[in-house]
């Protein structure tokens, strides 16, 4: 996935569109990043490890404010030594740009929370934020109505309605990536038509039930326990490009919905592969 990133980052700064498989969130800070620090490996190192500094930042502030100061050197000391974030650190992936992201929005959220002089600004820093890392990583959606519902909690009544602000740079921001995307491909695509297949190579009858990823990343065509998956995958590949994203999202669903106790094992096994750095 990081080759595909910065490859993308490099069709961005030649002023390319490019192919919208992947989310287009990462791709775009690297291209900037490109523009101020030239482009190649060592530079996409370096760009991947300001969001590592970030993420220190970002949790010690929030840890401190909600928790307790040791709890937050703490929590720095295994954000700087855990192989896994480590790892992120040094490839493009979005897991870390993400977590700063959110953890940004967590602190807004305090700030919110704690009545602080500025309410409209961290509430428009928390919209900002959540809209990136949607941009980023698309999954993280869902995050919106959690804090949506947790700033409804600790906003005045009087103030609720500032909840309008963080609404309304979310429905911007996603509005307008839309808008591109249907400009450029002349149809509907959700974000990025990554995700669809992403979620079946996660969700089908020859996915490992611990290492979900696996097909994703690896060639298994010469292994017999994985045809039925090669056959299927070729068999959506033969349909019209703009039918593929929902022959994805059905074979999946359907798996989910006959299968709901293996969907649950496999949701706990992406949790347990980052935990035992698999």
């Amino acid at each position: 996935d990081g080759g595909e990133y910065y490859q993308d980052a490099l069709r961005w700064s030649r002023g390319e569109f490019p192919p919208p498989f992947w989310p287009p969130g990462l791709s775009l800070y690297l291209a900037g990043w490109f523009q101020l620090m030239g482009s190649g490996s060592s530079s996409s190192t370096a760009g991947i490890l300001v969001w590592q500094l970030a993420l220190g930042i970002s949790w010690h502030f929030a840890a401190r404010k909600q928790l307790s100061p040791q709890i937050a050197i703490w929590g720095q000391w295994l954000i700087a030594i855990y192989p896994t974030l480590i790892h992120h650190a040094v490839v493009p992936l979005s897991q870390l740009p993400v977590a700063v992201l959110l953890f940004v929005s967590w602190w807004a959220y305090l700030e919110v929370k704690d009545q602080s002089q500025n309410v409209i600004g961290w509430l428009c820093l928390m919209g900002l934020c959540l809209f990136l890392a949607v941009m980023i990583r698309p999954a993280s959606l869902i995050m919106v109505p959690v804090f949506g519902w947790l700033v409804y909690r600790g906003l005045a009544p009087s103030k609720r309605s500032w909840l309008l602000l963080p609404s309304l740079i979310l429905f911007i921001g996603i509005g307008s990536w839309q808008g591109i995307l249907w400009q450029q491909t002349d149809r509907w695509i959700w974000f990025n038509e990554g995700n669809s297949m992403n979620v079946w190579i996660g969700n089908n009858p020859w996915t490992p039930d611990y290492q979900t990823w696996w097909l994703g990343s690896h060639d298994e065509g010469e292994n017999p326990t994985y045809q039925g998956f090669y056959e299927q995958r070729a068999a959506i590949r033969s349909l019209p490009s703009e039918q593929q994203s929902s022959a994805y999202v059905r074979a999946a669903s359907q798996h989910i919905w006959q299968h709901p106790g293996q969907f649950l094992l496999r949701t706990t096994s992406r949790i347990r592969t980052f935990l035992v750095i698999d």
